[in-house]
């Protein structure tokens, strides 16, 4: 594993409230991987509310199917449904001939109908891959929720769903989610795949399930470590928030940040926003960042040997002075612009379109700033632009759908495993669908 830590700038005011960016990159070059494939150990739970009868719901037993081709005799398979209520059609299966003639069958008998008990069927779920891993620790557990709606019965929080998710993934139980169509919670479904170590898609047309649910399980095999977490100790007085929006905690003197899974060959910046207390000129402010993660099907916890990052204290003409790291500028600026957008988003969801354009209007001048020493710059800052001008409007559901996917992609380094993805976010964000409001 390589881990790298810098500041975007060094330098920092000795009067304090100077705000530096740390970006934390995390690669697995894929050279130290299992000595042979693990087995899988997968729950797919499927949501059966009436909503999805027909097309969604058919192509979802599509996805199922396509999974099930792709597992072997090592495999373990449970498939669950939920409406109103929870179904158990298989249950820890192995992958057998046998196995996956009696998973086959079982998916024909679902059927959609009543309300969305999103939670009962996700946590029904991980009952199964937890049994699961009782007989076969040395594996990879994954649950993978498809929804197409609103949890409207049990657990609807999306913050007490995210710590379900988070103590799951402690137990190397990690979860992701697909949201189908457009009226499904983009909070909910991204709060199970964000702190449970997953990944969050999005299937805008019923056969884009099949698509994503097929990257998905390639994703699972290619992964080479999990709980990648990022621990980054300070000196008093430091006020540390993550960009990205990865899961984070604080105890006393450290902040610890957990990336979720890595695949071989992948990489990941976890880039931390830190604003400093006033110091001495030429002393430093020391900050320590150390790494872990786990092999799959391993207990063992490996580690990085700690990389020691410091800012320094100095007057207002040194600090001013100073140059910036264009990369690592270039990396801040994307992942701020996606932080940026998706409140924008959430903002017009609520139709509280004075407020977007008061936080955009608050927003702009300061990453503008920044942002014209970034490579692509002058293009994010057109783009925010373009939304300014269209936070009057309300957007369709589809439209704030495909900006939310983007931006989560951005910010967690993930790929869109959609062939039909859209190319220019903006398009949606600043599409004319409704007057703008007086």
């Amino acid at each position: 594993m390589r881990i790298e830590a810098k500041f975007d700038r060094e330098k920092i005011w000795y009067r304090g409230d100077s705000v530096r960016y740390l970006v934390v990159s995390v690669t697995d070059p894929g050279g130290d991987r299992p000595p042979a494939p693990l087995g899988l150990n997968i729950a797919l739970v499927v949501d059966s509310s009436g909503s999805m009868e027909g097309e969604p719901l058919g192509f979802a037993v599509t996805a199922a199917q396509r999974m099930i081709g792709c597992l072997s005799d090592e495999d373990r398979l449970s498939v669950v449904s939920f409406n109103s209520d929870v179904t158990d059609h298989v249950t820890a299966e192995p992958m057998t001939s046998a196995g996956r003639a009696r998973a086959l069958h079982s998916l024909g008998t679902i059927q959609a109908n009543g309300c969305t008990n999103l939670s009962a069927g996700w946590l029904r779920g991980t009952e199964h891959v937890a049994q699961g891993m009782e007989s076969v620790r040395a594996s990879q557990h994954r649950v993978i929720v498809l929804s197409d709606g609103h949890a409207n019965e049990g657990i609807v929080d999306p913050a007490a769903l995210a710590l379900h998710a988070e103590q799951l993934g402690l137990r190397r139980l990690f979860s992701s989610s697909v949201g189908i169509g457009d009226n499904y919670n983009s909070e909910t479904l991204e709060a199970i795949a964000v702190h449970g170590g997953g990944t969050h898609h999005r299937a805008a047309r019923p056969h884009e399930i099949v698509e994503v649910v097929t990257a998905e399980l390639q994703d699972i095999r290619r992964t080479t470590a999990e709980n990648v977490t990022v621990t980054i100790q300070h000196a008093p007085g430091v006020r540390l928030k993550c960009l990205n929006e990865f899961p984070l905690s604080h105890d006393d003197d450290r902040y610890v940040c957990n990336l979720g899974s890595l695949a071989a060959g992948a990489s990941r910046n976890a880039i931390f926003s830190i604003k400093f207390p006033a110091g001495d000129v030429g002393a430093k402010c020391p900050f320590r960042v150390r790494t872990t993660w786990r092999r799959p099907g391993q207990e063992d916890v490996y580690g990085g040997d700690p990389l020691l990052v410091d800012a320094e204290f100095a007057e207002g003409k040194d600090n001013n002075a100073q140059p910036h790291d264009s990369s690592l500028t270039e990396a801040v600026a994307q992942v701020w612009q996606a932080y940026i957008v998706r409140r924008i988003v959430r903002l017009n969801r609520e139709g509280r379109y004075a407020e977007a354009i008061k936080r955009l209007d608050h927003d702009l001048p300061l990453f503008s700033k920044y942002a014209r020493n970034a490579a692509s710059g002058a293009i994010l800052t057109a783009e925010l632009t373009r939304l300014r001008e269209a936070a009057s409007r309300e957007w369709n559901e589809g439209s704030r759908k495909e900006v939310e996917v983007a931006m989560y992609k951005r910010r967690y380094s993930r790929l869109d495993a959609r062939t039909a993805k859209p190319e220019d976010w903006i398009a949606h964000a600043t599409a004319d669908t409704k007057p703008p409001l007086p």
